[in-house]
């Protein structure tokens, strides 16, 4: 199974988007999501979580699709909370992708960490050349302005 591990941040568009760069550009259609947050944006969670059906329906896919609050600022917290998501996942032979793209620094940061440790197979961040362009669908973004990442790609890459 394809897991995804995406983060809520300051735009609904960036999670949203963030998953659709990750079917159409790195064809990873996942099996089962995590949605991690914070408190205060439980409701972006929650519209994440049916537009992600909704798109995962396009693909012919019926995922299941997970919301996970963590405490704000803590980077600690939610890093320990990933990791051990990433090691239950991968310990049932799942691929696991971390989502970046759309969180705060502090969860992030704690994503990262986790990625790395807990040896996700994918760390995803979509990059926006041009932010004027952030509160779009992905399809009306050029794609010139976006430049789709994979870090452990990139780490390998970087120690050869």
């Amino acid at each position: 199974m394809k897991v995804y591990i995406t983060l809520t941040g300051l735009s609904d568009w960036a999670v949203f988007n963030s998953l659709w760069a990750a079917i159409r550009l790195r064809n990873y259609i996942p099996d089962k999501i995590y949605i991690f947050t914070i408190k205060k944006r439980r409701k972006q969670a929650e519209l994440a979580k049916r537009r992600f059906r909704v798109l995962l329906g396009e693909y012919g896919k019926r995922s299941q699709i997970d919301i996970v609050e963590v405490k704000e600022a803590d980077f600690v917290a939610s890093g320990k909370r990933i990791n051990e998501i990433v090691k239950k996942e991968k310990n049932l032979g799942n691929t696991i992708a971390i989502e970046i793209t759309p969180g705060r620094k502090a969860m992030v940061a704690g994503a990262l960490a986790s990625g790395i440790q807990g040896r996700a197979d994918f760390v995803f961040y979509l990059y926006l050349e041009n932010i004027d362009y952030a509160d779009n669908l992905f399809l009306r973004i050029p794609l010139m302005v976006q430049h789709s990442h994979e870090f452990m790609e990139e780490i390998k890459s970087a120690n050869k």
